[in-house]
């Protein structure tokens, strides 16, 4: 078991933001993503508090998000569905429109609807390319 599951980490939606207004590339990280994966969470956390405090000097846009909250909150890897999963043609083509989730939607649809929201601002950039890290730990007994 990780030891930084066991700290209390905050669990936000945005986990930080970082902008200097200058041009550049857009740095979108997600943790998260799976309920039991809490050291993504920690990381991202404790990088938007140096990027706060530090204030260096950076070209472009940085984005820290979690990814399933309500695994994470019950440390299940997901509730319904795998939310890495479910990042479909179909599916992003349904969010960029802005239709209604269906009626069948699961926990994680939600979620996802939630996270593109947030990042939706990020994905046009003047031209400038978008990276995302999607940040993940491993549930099994391995070397460093």
């Amino acid at each position: 078991m990780s030891v930084f599951v066991e700290q209390n980490v905050e669990i936000k939606r945005v986990l930080g933001k970082y902008d200097q207004k200058k041009p550049g590339p857009t740095i979108i990280c997600f943790g998260g993503m799976h309920g039991n994966e809490h050291a993504a969470i920690y990381a991202l956390n404790h990088v938007a508090k140096l990027l706060s405090e530090k204030q260096p000097d950076f070209r472009g846009k940085f984005l820290a998000i979690s990814g399933n909250m309500s695994a994470l909150q019950d440390r299940v890897r997901y509730k319904d569905q795998d939310l890495n999963r479910i990042w479909t043609t179909e599916n992003i083509h349904r969010l960029k429109q802005n239709l209604p989730l269906p009626h069948h939607s699961t926990v994680e649809m939600a979620e996802q609807a939630n996270i593109f929201s947030e990042i939706k601002p990020y994905l046009t950039t003047s031209g400038f390319p978008v990276y995302a890290l999607d940040l993940h730990t491993t549930s099994a007994e391995s070397h460093p």
